[in-house]
């Protein structure tokens, strides 16, 4: 059952990498209104969903330097959620920095060349993410699913719009080949929970910062209002779900 269940998840989330370009909801007038609500409930998927049970992993979890460090004992999931955080805002930063560079052809393969190897590597981790958020309760994995798949719309069509024929034509067969990568990873070798579970708790920083950078400030378009309802809508349907779980 969890084998077809997350195969059923990915086969949607590469779907939705390789056809979101013809996308026609995302061109009209209320893209906006769904790019917000894409946003706000990927927030609430991480603080609410994501992260406790990442804290739940951390228990069983020692990198040898608990004796050596012990104020590190407990912080790790956190801590590493910090570096991804950091990284994809400087990952983001140096794109946006190369693409409206006057170097002439060099700065945009290096922009191309980020965009392959950082957002191929997110979406690998993407992929495993529905591997271990594998809940016994359907209803809690299709939540979260659903909302996760949510994010994926909102990331893509960030990178979408920075270069519309490069993502038509090379990143979203990247990012599709790459999700179906990191769920076989995954699925089929055992060996690589531990790490792998730690670099989720790095990519929960990452969905951080892609969830919100399109409503930070100086953007007119930015729909704050439908990004919080958003976000709490998202949190009491996710606690919702687990109380429903529990009772």
């Amino acid at each position: 059952m969890e084998f077809w269940s997350s195969l059923l998840i990915v086969i949607t989330f590469v779907t939705i990498h390789i056809t979101l370009p013809y996308w026609s909801v995302l061109k009209g007038r209320h893209s906006h209104t769904l790019l917000s609500i894409c946003s706000g409930t990927a927030l609430a998927y991480v603080f609410t969903y994501l992260m406790p049970k990442l804290a739940l992993v951390q228990t069983k979890v020692t990198l040898g330097l608990d004796e050596a460090f012990p104020v590190l004992y407990g912080h790790y999931v956190y801590l590493l959620a910090l570096a991804g955080f950091l990284t994809f805002f400087a990952l983001d930063q140096k794109i946006d920095h190369l693409q409206h560079s006057e170097g002439g052809p060099a700065p945009l393969k290096k922009a191309l060349a980020l965009q392959i190897v950082g957002y191929g590597i997110y979406s690998a981790q993407i992929g495993y993410l529905t591997t271990i958020a594998n809940d016994p309760n359907i209803q809690s994995y299709i939540a979260a699913s659903l909302i996760i798949g949510l994010h994926v719309v909102g990331v893509n069509h960030f990178i979408f719009h920075q270069n519309p024929a490069i993502f038509k034509s090379t990143l979203r067969w990247v990012y599709a080949g790459s999700t179906i990568v990191g769920w076989a990873l995954g699925t089929f070798i055992s060996s690589l929970e531990v790490p792998a579970l730690l670099l989720n708790a790095f990519i929960a920083g990452g969905i951080i910062i892609t969830a919100i950078r399109d409503e930070l400030p100086g953007r007119s378009d930015k729909k704050p209002r439908v990004f919080y309802l958003s976000v709490i809508f998202g949190c009491l349907a996710i606690l919702a779900v687990k109380h429903w779980q529990l009772s």
